[in-house]
């Protein structure tokens, strides 16, 4: 798989198995009809060389960073394209320090300050 870096191009849509419908989908978020919110549930390397990562390597080899390669990602997970811009504000959190096993909770704002109606998921 050659994975196009985003710096060559304005967007690239990724259906992941998308059924029957996939093609009218894709068709009517291209042509405007809906806002795409998507947001990847994966990263992808820069180079797919990198790949597969193989779990049973002995510790301290690579590590995730490839160091034969350029560090870092293409697509990180979380990327994805959406028509409106959204800005996030009020960032909270529900206690300041956690220890081990405690939860915490974040919540932020997000408005919506494109012109077309859209959703956003926050990760």
């Amino acid at each position: 798989m050659h994975i196009v870096p985003k710096e060559n191009c304005n967007a690239i849509i990724e259906d992941f198995n998308g059924g029957d419908f996939a093609g009218l989908a894709i068709a009517e978020m291209i042509g405007g009809k809906f806002n795409p919110s998507g947001k990847l549930t994966i990263s992808f390397p820069r180079h797919s060389s990198q790949t597969p990562c193989y779990y049973n390597q002995y510790e301290g080899w690579h590590g995730g960073q490839y160091v034969d390669l350029e560090k870092g990602y293409v697509y990180e997970f979380g990327d994805g394209l959406s028509y409106s811009e959204f800005e996030y504000s009020n960032l909270r959190l529900s206690q300041n320090t956690i220890k081990n096993e405690e939860e915490i909770t974040v919540s932020v704002d997000v408005t919506n300050k494109g012109n077309m109606d859209g959703k956003e998921t926050v990760l």
